[in-house]
């Protein structure tokens, strides 16, 4: 169910992952158009899809910095894909029978159930951690690398 109107794509929930690094925002842009040129759509979808998932996470960023709500950041970030992803599917002629409102309400229930709902489950669970995370990470890298061993 990653592709089509149907979508319901469970790497959705890795926008919440910008919130904590911002390396993540061309990195979930990234696995968009890789994800969208592996599937059946053409180019044209590869790179429309793509501008519309990095158009609403800078949006979901923007929101929630000036707001401290990334859970609001992220319905914003639904709202814009599934809209912007409805208007390019509403001119492609393989969706004809299908209005752009249906189009919307089916793109926008993945957004919701993967990305909102997966994105809030993640965002909590790497939110508890990610201080941890990221010390442990650092510890890791000071241990691993010592200048005066290179003498």
């Amino acid at each position: 169910f990653a592709y089509e109107p149907h979508q319901f794509r469970i790497a959705e929930a890795m926008i919440a992952l910008v919130f904590f690094d911002p390396a993540a925002f061309p990195g979930v842009s990234i696995g968009c158009f890789a994800a969208n040129m592996i599937g059946p759509g053409t180019f044209y979808d590869a790179v429309l899809g793509t501008a519309a998932t990095g158009f609403g996470i800078y949006a979901m960023k923007w929101w929630a910095e000036r707001n401290g709500k990334p859970y609001i950041g992220m319905a914003l970030y639904a709202f814009l894909n599934a809209f912007m992803v409805a208007l390019e599917f509403s001119y492609n002629s393989n969706y004809a029978s299908q209005t752009m409102l249906e189009l919307f309400v089916w793109i926008m229930l993945g957004e919701v159930v993967c990305g909102v709902l997966g994105g809030t489950i993640l965002h909590f669970i790497v939110g508890k951690r990610w201080k941890d995370i990221v010390s442990e990470t650092k510890k890791g890298q000071e241990e691993e690398f010592h200048p005066t061993t290179l003498q």
